[in-house]
């Protein structure tokens, strides 16, 4: 078992996101799995505010990456969020109405990765603020 790293990410509501994560170097995610959920907050019931899975680089979801140097791998886990997906997030998604401008919504997220020679293990976790702003 692993602790999970806290990785805050923060998405600008009207703009894709696209994020990289070098995993930990030596370890070959060649074939892994991965999943990501974000919640209202931890454990949540129902379905997930956004659900990222395996997908084709450059398209929304999660792919991984691979180099190779003097027989030593590193990996890379790339998270993509369309900017369809981080509009249709309601920012004051489970907060009480404020007279606050700005109503950035904050979810719980976590991300599951199988591969590596780990069985379904969380690698990463932490706050996904989906960012408010004018221009869209």
């Amino acid at each position: 078992m692993i602790t999970p790293g806290n990785l805050p990410l923060t998405v600008q509501r009207w703009s894709p996101f696209d994020y990289s994560i070098q995993l930990p170097v030596g370890i070959d995610f060649t074939g892994a799995a991965a999943t990501m959920q974000a919640r209202l907050r931890d454990d949540a019931p129902g379905a997930a505010v956004i659900l990222l899975v395996m997908a084709t680089a450059g398209l929304e979801g999660l792919s991984f990456t691979h180099v190779t140097t003097d027989s030593i791998v590193t990996s890379t886990l790339r998270i993509r969020i369309n900017k369809a997906t981080a509009q249709a997030v309601l920012l004051n998604a489970g907060k009480a109405p404020t007279v606050d401008v700005r109503q950035d919504a904050r979810l719980s997220y976590d991300i599951q990765i199988t591969g590596g020679g780990y069985e379904l293990t969380r690698w990463y976790e932490g706050v996904l603020t989906i960012r408010g702003g004018s221009t869209q």
